[in-house]
């Protein structure tokens, strides 16, 4: 192991004195080999590609490319980058062609994605030399963990002097920063993500994860929503080298946003949370109604759509934020979200009906404050569509003079993302559900 770093070391050194103390050469990103790994760990389980072939392939096409000069160190990355993206492209176009019968020849040259002054190939190829003996390291350092976690230390110490720099897939978790008052530390976001700055790296959504920005944005933390799935192994092996602090957050209950709150301001800003304004204001928000309480607002439906009528039942957090409130929910029995009829909303006969249907996200950062509209009575009934002559007690009382329809409408942008905008749900539903109730509130 120690062999290996000196080599690095060596190589480095080599780059210096052919660079001529150019600092577009000098500490090329040590990054690149994990990136490499990664391209080939993305490929089929079939695959016959090997890292360092992948950087072998790459240095020979930087060599035939006839003009350019890098601008700087991230310049180099990327050409490098791209070679190396390239060639397994042509790697897996040329495996197909066998398959289907065809030469399979070795994949061919590129053009040229530089357009600048002419290089020396000497001086690329000094890059290439320094990128093959950090990729042998990293393989190393893969089979044995030794290098990999000293080099994942002080990375991680590095970052630790500059502050905590946070990734989070997902956007529960986006405004779970932003309600901490750490939106600021943000660096990378899903891809889904409409409410953080559109201007962050994406570093993954739904189909995969960006290794490339997020070894670009040099995270700290990196929290993700990925379920009851194991992690990908490459962004496991990814944090480990790097020193990253990898966490997958389950948000499946109230509880697990509580608990996610905690551990981030745990991590990023220390001291207690029960103290914070965020842990305050979830669970005055939760805290369940005295005796008779909201319960005399009867048995309240949650609906998402109404063309087919899709229910929020139990399991869903809505569900949980109307029991937690001391309500009484129509549904009972069945799973988090389910599709109804015209008829079994009439079985159900409820005394109230609340449709969670969010406006579009107003932008970037708009966060729960965008669109936080509650509109209750009549307004809210006009929304029922088939639904709306149903013969129900929440519309009874439409058809009494001076009696408003038990409906209303939460149009929130955020009402249906996991995370603590939950708590502004739950205030505004305790709000109509009093006035139902008629201990206050929202008529």
């Amino acid at each position: 192991m120690r062999e290996c770093v000196s080599n690095a070391k060596s190589a480095a050194g080599t780059l210096r004195e052919e660079g001529e103390g150019d600092g577009r050469f000098v500490g090329v990103d040590a990054s690149l080999p994990a990136l490499a790994l990664g391209h080939c760990a993305d490929q089929p389980g079939a695959h016959t590609l090997q890292p360092t072939e992948l950087v072998h392939e790459a240095g020979e096409r930087l060599a035939r490319c006839p003009t350019g000069t890098p601008a700087d160190r991230e310049h180099v990355a990327a050409v490098v980058l791209r070679a190396m993206r390239q060639f397994v492209v042509d790697h897996a176009r040329c495996k197909a062609a066998v398959k289907r019968g065809g030469g399979g020849q070795r994949p061919g040259r590129v053009r040229c994605w530089l357009h600048a002054r002419r290089v020396p190939e000497g001086r690329w190829l000094v890059v290439v030399r320094l990128l093959a003996v950090m990729l042998a390291a990293a393989a190393t350092m893969a089979s044995t963990g030794g290098c990999r976690r000293e080099a994942g230390t002080a990375a991680a110490a590095a970052n630790a002097n500059a502050g905590p720099r946070v990734v989070a897939l997902g956007p529960g978790l986006t405004d779970m920063l932003r309600s901490l008052g750490m939106g600021g530390k943000l660096v990378g976001r899903h891809g889904f993500d409409a409410w953080a700055d559109a201007a962050l790296p994406v570093c993954g959504d739904q189909t995969g994860l960006n290794f490339e920005n997020l070894l670009r944005v040099r995270p700290t933390h990196v929290y993700v929503q990925w379920g009851q799935r194991t992690l990908p192994p490459a962004l496991v092996d990814l944090a480990e080298r790097e020193g990253w602090r990898l966490h997958n957050v389950p948000l499946l209950t109230l509880a697990d946003v509580r608990a996610a709150a905690e551990l981030m301001h745990g991590e990023l800003a220390g001291g207690e949370f029960a103290s914070t304004a965020f842990a305050k204001r979830w669970d005055a928000a939760f805290a369940a109604e005295g005796r008779p309480g909201l319960a005399g607002a009867g048995r309240v439906l949650l609906l998402h759509t109404v063309n087919p009528p899709a229910a929020l039942g139990p399991g869903s957090y809505h569900h949980d934020t109307l029991v937690a409130l001391g309500g009484r929910p129509a549904l009972t029995t069945g799973g988090a979200y389910q599709t109804l009829d015209a008829e079994a909303v009439l079985r159900l006969a409820p005394d109230a009906v609340v449709l969670v249907q969010p406006a579009a996200a107003g932008g970037a950062g708009a966060g729960q404050n965008a669109a936080d509209e509650v509109v209750v009575g009549a307004g809210a009934a006009a929304h029922l569509g088939p639904l709306a002559g149903l013969a129900i007690p929440a519309l009874a009382g439409g058809s009494e003079p001076g009696v408003p329809p038990r409906v209303a409408r939460f149009t929130g942008s955020m009402t249906l993302i996991p995370g603590p905008s939950l708590a502004g749900f739950a205030e505004q539903l305790r709000g109509v559900l009093r006035g139902w109730a008629g201990v206050g509130g929202h008529r």
